[in-house]
């Protein structure tokens, strides 16, 4: 089965990934030092971290809570906010936000839906 990076390659593209603990402001900026030693000056941000608990709301705990809004919510915040100065400075950038995981967009539960519209240009 093809995975995203082959077919990257066989554009003839270049890409870069990274394995990061998206709630630590640290970690994420240590991502976007290596995203530009591997690649340069980023452009576009791809926010694609997402839970989605497949239980009804009345028997979300609220440890799952806590969890959905550190990755649904919190992770985008900060890693938008680690290159929100690069890309006004280039005069253009834009960044998305997929905020679900789940085969069915309707089992969203609230924090999923805290991003709908997020996605930004910069120029």
């Amino acid at each position: 089965m093809p995975t995203l990076g082959s077919g990257i390659k066989q554009a003839n593209h270049t890409y870069f990934t990274s394995c990061v603990n998206t709630s630590s402001t640290a970690d994420i900026a240590a991502a976007v030092e290596q995203t530009h030693a591997a690649l340069g000056q980023v452009a576009i941000l791809v926010n694609n971290a997402a839970l989605s608990p497949f239980c009804k709301f009345e028997d979300l705990s609220d440890e799952a809570w806590d969890s959905l809004m550190a990755i649904n919510l919190k992770c985008p915040f900060l890693c938008t906010k680690a290159v929100i100065e690069e890309l006004k400075a280039a005069g253009w950038g834009r960044t998305f936000n997929i905020g679900t995981s789940a085969p069915d967009r309707r089992r969203q539960h609230g924090p999923l839906r805290g991003l709908q519209g997020r996605g930004d240009r910069f120029h």
